[in-house]
């Protein structure tokens, strides 16, 4: 790889070195030579708005802007003359007389900031001090730096009405200052180019256009333009009055399998907010609105039970640590192998799953652990190991020739991985996706596939194939253009290479077996990238740490003579090889357990069918339990999650809260199972901390790091032994005739088997997707109209709810969006039976009421 050239130059007499091609203000932050901006950011190209990076260079008249000229060899640059100063604060001092200025200029600023903090309580934004960016803000950093102590410029204050109708931060633009920082962000940097600028001269604003809202406008609330916005014209809505963070620490993401690195910023011990990391391998400055938004009003939400319970003549008494652990420990003894099961959450760090499948299989002596990460892993854990035994890197996503997404809309879901399209996409990417909804991504792909629901997997197949009787077969059985088919196949063999991203939702149908061939082929052939999202923070770290009863840690299949061997040796003790259990059979009720331990996890809609019911989680079931032991946070435990790349990631502990009635008692995973296992007489289980657990980890695992340190390397799985085929549901997609088929989606964001939209605001404003949507056409044919309430019938099997109309939906199709989880979500009752269809697509009859 060729070094990047040098070039020579000189700042204020001082000879320095910088990158060829760099601008003369890049050259002096690389140097430590401060410039002043307001507008220019390094991951953005030069604006030159605020005038402040002005310099004196040799040869070139009057004052350049450093941000718009390239340095170049033997450059000769002055950048604090005194005419240069001067002009600096003309400059700025018209900038602040459409600014509130009062306290920027104020010969009683420092007094009022030590006296009187409490003011900016009252939300009124008239000065520095009332300002949610108070000390924070480079608007006010400036100032200080020049000197500037009084205006000499008469005060235009706009008077724009605040808005606050948006999920996560409010607008004030009465603060801005028209630095454009926002609108190149959201159209160089994440490619969506939902602001822009209106308007002109004095009433010039930012926004979407066409005076939409930022919802409508297709906004992913990422917070970028938060971010880089250097007054406090965007404020985040969490912690917008909470002052300066004091600390920060960088973390992992605990809401999907990207893992994007954060900064968690925190004040007096508690998290403020997360800010993506510059730099990460991962995600590369950016986050989506989970991560960036939703993290600490989960964890400090009012609702979470923070002490042990347990119920006694049907009330809930709280109890001490000890006796609620004397209680579980006293309930599994004795316990039969097969009349006890755990349910472990695909979001719960590696130690935490580790433990778990030691306690079920070194503790208990059974083998019936299952992790909710199963539902999202369709097609059977032999074919996600192969899938996820390729190298896969999300960066590598913007380097494609040729994309193919399937089932996939990234707008508040996987975002991270829809900047990387869009950046592809910019170097002349041709992308085709395949899916029966309108989403971001069919907006700017070269090829929408609009598929039936359920055959996603069908023109998936048709096109790998992409011979002409593979095609016309796929266009007869999706009712896709035969000529639109052909043009895709062309398109994605035209490149070089070829990137296939698969969402989620694919792996919710009933019926995969075009979806699996397909994948086979695609397994099966060089130069394809397969990036496989699944639902679950931590699903590859289950997969890794064993926590399903087919799977040892490695992973090995439980069938392994060799590891299993390994693994009896280490523990000392042999380990049942039954693996015929999975959370199904604890979801269809069929069978009656005597114990049942769920950690993180509360599938279902109903309580459980077991004598004896014990939870471990941040929030409490909806349905009763027996015993509640309260599980600390992401943010209160320390631990490591593996992204879907392979990397073990970092994810320290933020907060510390004393055990106290405010705080309450919470405690990790791993220590309550290892506190349970130690009372049921099991050794192997003195953990003094999570490095003690992460070392036995690094001894199991080939590869996984010691100390439980990030590892920047990305690892594929290995090939697995002694681990069958789960062959797919026989058949295709059952046709629904002159009947609706009815798809079921899944709907909303979990974490720990908690909805995150009933416990976060933002999220329930964005969380439209409730009821049933039918196409234009069909609701013309039924006589239906947006708002009617409608009866939808399975056989015996039937639910109602109100309708809405989506012009873009195809004919032959209604949607009804499930939750992926139930706490929160009970007013959906009147929908409970259909959330319980086995068969998805399902032929529905449907009713207008009344009629």
């Amino acid at each position: 790889m060729a070094k990047n050239k040098t070039i020579r130059m000189d700042f204020n007499g001082r000879t320095v070195t910088a990158p060829e091609g760099s601008t003369v203000l890049r050259a002096a932050e690389l140097n430590g030579i401060y410039i002043p901006t307001l507008c220019s950011h390094k991951d953005l190209s030069p604006f030159g708005g605020c005038r402040m990076c002005i310099v004196e260079i040799e040869g070139i008249r009057g004052y350049p802007l450093s941000c718009y000229t390239t340095a170049a060899e033997g450059m000769k640059v002055k950048t604090d003359t005194k005419e240069i100063v001067t002009i600096r604060k003309e400059i700025l001092q018209l900038i602040l007389s459409e600014h509130p200025s009062t306290c920027l200029v104020c010969d009683e600023r420092v007094e009022c900031r030590n006296f009187m903090g409490t003011v900016r309580k009252s939300g009124v934004t008239t000065g520095c001090h009332y300002c949610p960016s108070d000390q924070q803000c480079e608007l006010q950093t400036l100032v200080e730096k020049l000197g500037i102590e009084e205006l000499e410029y008469p005060i235009l204050y706009r008077g724009d009405v605040q808005e606050r109708g948006d999920p996560f931060y409010d607008r004030d633009y009465n603060l801005c200052i028209l630095c454009g920082r926002c609108v190149r962000m959201c159209q160089e940097m994440r490619g969506t180019s939902v602001l822009a600028f209106t308007h002109r001269g004095s009433k010039a604003i930012v926004g979407p256009a066409f005076g939409r809202n930022h919802q409508d406008a297709g906004c992913e609330f990422c917070g970028a333009c938060v971010e880089v916005c250097p007054t406090g014209a965007l404020a985040e809505k969490a912690c917008k009055w909470d002052g300066k963070p004091d600390g920060a620490v960088t973390s992992t993401c605990p809401y999907c399998a990207i893992g994007c690195q954060l900064d968690f910023h925190s004040k007096s011990g508690r998290f403020m907010k997360a800010l993506p990391v510059a730099e990460s391998d991962v995600n590369d400055g950016q986050a989506c609105l989970k991560g960036r938004f939703c993290i600490g009003e989960l964890s400090h939400h009012f609702g979470r039970n923070r002490k042990p319970f347990a119920r006694e003549n049907n009330y809930w008494k709280e109890k001490p640590w000890t006796e609620a652990l004397d209680i579980a420990a006293e309930k599994l003894k004795g316990v039969k192998s097969s009349e006890f099961a755990m349910l472990v959450s695909s979001d719960c760090t590696n130690e935490s799953l580790y433990m778990a499948q030691k306690f079920v299989r070194s503790a208990m002596g059974a083998n019936s652990i299952d992790n909710t990460g199963r539902q999202t892993l369709g097609g059977g854990l032999k074919l996600w190991t192969e899938l996820l035994g390729r190298p896969i890197s999300i960066q590598d996503i913007r380097s494609s020739s040729r994309i193919l997404a399937v089932g996939l809309d990234t707008r508040f879901n996987y975002s991270i991985v829809g900047v990387e399209i869009r950046k592809a996409m910019q170097h002349g990417a041709g992308v085709v996706t395949i899916g029966p909804r309108e989403s971001n991504l069919a907006r700017y792909a070269d090829i929408w596939l609009q598929s039936p629901p359920g055959f996603e997997g069908t023109a998936l197949k048709a096109i790998i194939k992409g011979t002409a009787a593979a095609l016309a077969e796929g266009a007869k059985a999706t009712k896709l253009d035969l000529q639109q088919l052909g043009k895709a196949a062309s398109l994605l063999k035209s490149g070089e290479d070829l990137t296939v991203i698969l969402g989620p939702s694919l792996f919710r149908y009933s019926v995969l077996g075009d979806l699996v061939d397909g994948l086979r082929m695609l397994l099966s052939r060089k130069n394809v990238k397969i990036l496989p999202l699944y639902t679950g923070a931590n699903t590859r770290g289950a997969l890794e740490m064993g926590a399903f009863s087919e799977l040892l840690p490695g992973p090995a299949g439980i069938k392994d003579k060799d590891a299993r061997l390994k693994l009896e040796k280490r523990w000392n003790q042999s380990i049942p090889s039954d693996n015929g259990f999975t959370a199904a059979q604890v979801l269809e009720g069929k069978k009656k357990y005597k114990v049942l331990y769920m950690i993180g996890s509360q599938p279902g809609f109903d309580r459980p069918n077991c004598d004896f019911l014990i939870v471990q989680d941040i929030f409490e079931p909806n349905y009763p339990c027996d015993l509640f032991l309260p599980a600390a946070s992401f943010l209160e435990s320390a631990g490591t999650l593996v992204n879907i790349e392979g990397r073990v990631q970092d994810a320290p502990k933020i907060e510390s809260p004393p055990d106290s009635v405010m705080h309450g008692r919470t405690r990790p995973d791993w220590w309550i199972l290892s506190e349970i296992a130690k009372r049921l007489g099991a050794v192997g289980f003195d953990y003094e901390a999570v490095g003690d657990i992460q070392r036995e980890i690094a001894a199991m695992i080939p590869g996984y790091p010691k100390g439980g340190k990030t590892d920047r390397s990305r690892r594929v799985l290995p090939e697995l032994k002694g681990l069958s085929e789960t062959p797919p549901a026989d058949g295709r997609v059952a046709r629904a005739g002159k009947k609706l088929v009815l798809a079921l989606r899944p709907m909303g964001y979990t974490h720990r088997g908690v909805s995150l939209t009933a416990k976060v605001e933002g999220l329930q404003i964005l969380n439209p997707e409730t009821g049933f949507f039918l196409s234009r056409e069909d609701a013309e044919k039924l006589g239906i109209t947006a708002g009617d309430h409608i009866t939808v019938r399975a056989g015996s099997i039937q639910g109602a709810a109100p309708v809405k109309i989506e012009p873009e939906l195809q004919q032959g199709a209604i949607y009804l969006y499930i939750p992926e989880a139930v706490g929160g979500l009970m007013e959906t009752s009147d929908l409970a039976a259909l959330y319980r269809l086995k068969k998805n697509p399902c032929p529905v009859e449907v009713i207008k009421n009344g009629v």
